[in-house]
């Protein structure tokens, strides 16, 4: 069955307990862009407040970028699991799903630096000059993986990745692309619309 994506109460506490990390001494997120442009740490750790599981670690990874496994990550852990076993997809050597799941969160969130210009979405030439990266795989520096890179990163060849691991792969990102849009829309007209007191 799949997990409730709904607000839970009991999903709030390891949320809360990094919302009180968020102050000026430790982390400065005015400067950061995104939803928390223009925010004080303050202002963002009330606006979290209240976001479901999912809807917390969409935002804390994409904005914050911190790899932390709390109770979102297990939800769509889970989640995902159960598509791949209701698909009888999953792969013969189990213990590796996870990192399977890992490396598509990994895609969806575009974590893999582009390796022509190594994450910075520019080339510096010899000569000083800079160029936007012309990498057609490479998104303001960030890069989709390929199947024969995903291969190489589980220390298999292409042929045994395709064969045993891609069609799990397939269904978690499928799952997630569904999923992580949703929350993440979700998640930012809730952050707006508790910011809307500081206006």
């Amino acid at each position: 069955m799949i997990l409730n994506l709904g607000n839970n109460n009991k999903g709030q506490g390891m949320s809360n307990e990094r919302l009180a990390r968020l102050n000026a001494k430790t982390q400065s997120f005015t400067d950061t862009g995104g939803i928390f442009d223009g925010m004080t740490p303050q202002d963002i750790a009330a606006s979290l407040a209240g976001l479901n599981p999912i809807e917390f670690f969409i935002v804390w990874r994409k904005e914050v970028n911190h790899k932390e496994h709390g109770q979102g990550y297990v939800m769509l852990w889970k989640n995902a699991l159960f598509k791949i076993e209701e698909a009888g997809k999953l792969p013969k050597m189990k213990n590796r799903t996870m990192e399977l799941f890992d490396r598509a969160l990994d895609d969806y969130l575009f974590q893999y630096p582009c390796p022509q210009c190594n994450g910075q979405s520019v080339l510096i030439l010899d000569n000083g000059q800079i160029h936007k990266c012309r990498s057609r795989n490479c998104h303001e520096g960030h890069a989709k993986r390929n199947d024969r890179t995903r291969a190489r990163l589980m220390k298999v060849t292409p042929l045994v990745y395709s064969r045993q691991y891609k069609p799990a792969y397939a269904i978690i990102s499928d799952y997630l692309t569904r999923t992580l849009p949703e929350a993440e829309s979700a998640a930012d007209r809730h952050i707006h619309r508790r910011g809307d007191w500081r206006d």
